[in-house]
């Protein structure tokens, strides 16, 4: 089974976001595969974009505080 694990940084871009996300869905030969979302803007709106998307995905937001942080999460969180 092939799984992947997709890291999408974004900071309030919603229209690339989504193209990044749809693309991910459209991977061919992958059986399972998780998002992962590092919104950098302060308003955290990538998860409002996230929210809206159709088919709607599973979500697990995990609020941080800085950039920084964001990326060391990445890494501690891969499989």
């Amino acid at each position: 089974m092939t799984t992947v694990s997709v890291l999408i940084p974004t900071f309030r871009r919603p229209d690339s976001f989504v193209r990044a996300v749809r693309s991910a869905f459209a991977q061919r030969g992958v059986d399972s595969f998780e998002i992962i979302a590092i919104d950098n803007s302060p308003e955290g709106s990538a998860l409002d974009t996230f929210r809206n998307l159709k088919p709607r995905p599973t979500r697990d937001a995990i609020p941080l505080g800085a950039r920084a942080e964001a990326r060391r999460r990445d890494t501690r969180n891969a499989p």
